[in-house]
């Protein structure tokens, strides 16, 4: 399936133009994430570089600048979600306008599950690219929880308390685990005891 290519709109009002108006005339195929986009994300050794692609928080101008903008993981959610943003600056969202492009409530869209998968592919094959191992992966110097054998959240027996989000109580529902869970621990997907046929194709047309 295919997930959106730029963010850009044909229609304008006074002060706002909505993302991706133009799906109301042509399906979402007419619209695929460049390949380009995808084959960037294999250039690069660094983890925080190749996660920031991914992500989405970052794209490549004409100048192979790295700037601001939307692509991949955030594209899929802003396409499917559909959000408004300032005419002048594309990058602003000013208004949410589904649940794919809120915070709170993707998770509840069968899509959501599709894209991170999706996410989770592309990141083994980059393992699978020669990227395996905690070299690649930040010991120290990142935010609790981010570096690689820190308690990860909520599976850190407890150790870290989230913010509020939402009109909702989060904290009340969340359960203190006995166990904790470290980066360190999910590197090996494999392990986890899954794959990807389009990784299981690749490594066939290798060995064949």
């Amino acid at each position: 399936m295919a997930f959106g290519s730029n963010g850009t709109s044909s229609r304008q009002s006074s002060s706002w133009t909505t993302r991706f108006a133009a799906l109301d005339r042509q399906s979402c195929d007419a619209y695929p994430i460049p390949q380009r986009a995808i084959d960037e994300l294999f250039r690069f050794d660094h983890y925080e570089i190749f996660n920031a692609l991914i992500e989405g928080a970052l794209v490549l101008d004409a100048k192979q600048q790295y700037v601001l903008g939307w692509a991949i993981h955030a594209y899929a959610h802003s396409v499917i979600g559909g959000s408004v943003v300032d005419p002048k600056d594309p990058v602003l969202q000013t208004k949410i306008l589904g649940t794919m492009d809120s915070i709170p409530s993707s998770p509840y869209d069968p899509f959501f599950w599709l894209n991170h998968a999706n996410v989770d592919r592309l990141w083994a094959e980059w393992q699978d690219q020669g990227h395996t191992g905690e070299t690649f992966y930040p010991s120290d110097g990142m935010p609790f929880g981010h570096n690689l054998h820190d308690p990860m959240w909520p599976w850190d027996r407890g150790l870290s308390t989230p913010g509020e989000y939402g009109s909702g109580n989060l904290r009340s529902l969340l359960l203190v685990t006995d166990s904790a869970v470290i980066p360190a621990d999910v590197l090996d997907y494999r392990q986890l005891g899954y794959t990807y046929d389009t990784i299981e194709r690749a490594i066939s047309r290798k060995s064949g």
